[in-house]
């Protein structure tokens, strides 16, 4: 009870072509966080830097997939 969680925050993404909806490319992301301490500050601290994370590996992954 006193340990500090771990945030896992997930993704799958698809990048389709339109108007053919042809799959041009698809990517699952994963990031995990622990938190600093079994508190809901540092839970949603903790979150914050996770989804940061994965919505920053998502940008690179989209701009390189589209060039």
């Amino acid at each position: 009870p006193n340990t500090a969680p771990v945030v896992v925050v997930s993704a799958d993404a698809s990048l389709v072509r339109l108007p053919t909806r042809e799959l041009v490319a698809t990517q699952r992301f994963s990031v995990t966080q622990p938190a600093t301490e079994n508190r809901v500050s540092a839970i949603v601290a903790a979150f914050d830097l996770a989804a940061r994370d994965l919505n920053t590996q998502l940008v690179n992954w989209t701009d390189g997939a589209v060039r």
